[in-house]
């Protein structure tokens, strides 16, 4: 669909959020310029990958599952790499260029505290530029290469009170 297109529940196949999300749905979104497949992850540690509309995949979706309950995610321009944030402290990377086979690329503890939400940039094409919100009042930045996939470390700022949003 183009920015001007009207989408119907039923072509977002929602239904498909209630069939295999069986813990609270914490954040949701589509990816890439295209809008073609949409990311969702929630409390149970589930990543869920899906298309939107019917496509050639009988299946239609992916999932991928983590230890820890995932709070937040983000996405680079192109929704091909995804960083997920956790409850643990954890940021993963996940490759989504082929949405039907998720590969998580790193993952790295950034925090004894949680992570409560995730926002992103991307430079050029050539990194993610990130900032994560953690639930002891700091900010987290860090960066994600493309052509080296993981997680490098900034810093944290603390900013000596709650934080509502990055």
């Amino acid at each position: 669909p183009t920015p001007d297109t009207e989408i119907s529940v039923e072509d977002l196949q929602m239904r498909l959020l209630t069939w295999f999300h069986t813990h609270p749905v914490s954040d949701i979104a589509f990816l890439g310029a295209s809008s073609q497949v949409c990311a969702s992850i929630d409390e149970g540690g589930r990543l869920r990958l899906w298309q939107i509309g019917r496509g050639l995949d009988p299946k239609g979706f992916r999932v991928v599952c983590f230890t820890s309950a995932l709070t937040s995610f983000t996405a680079d321009e192109d929704g091909q790499l995804l960083l997920v944030g956790s409850d643990s402290g954890c940021v993963h990377v996940v490759n989504c260029a082929d949405w039907r086979k998720p590969d998580v690329l790193d993952t790295l503890r950034i925090c004894d505290a949680g992570i409560a939400k995730l926002c992103s940039v991307t430079h050029e094409g050539r990194c993610i530029s990130a900032a994560a919100s953690l639930f002891n009042n700091k900010i987290a930045f860090f960066t994600v290469m493309f052509t080296d996939p993981k997680v490098h470390m900034f810093g944290f700022v603390d900013v000596m009170g709650s934080v509502d949003d990055i």
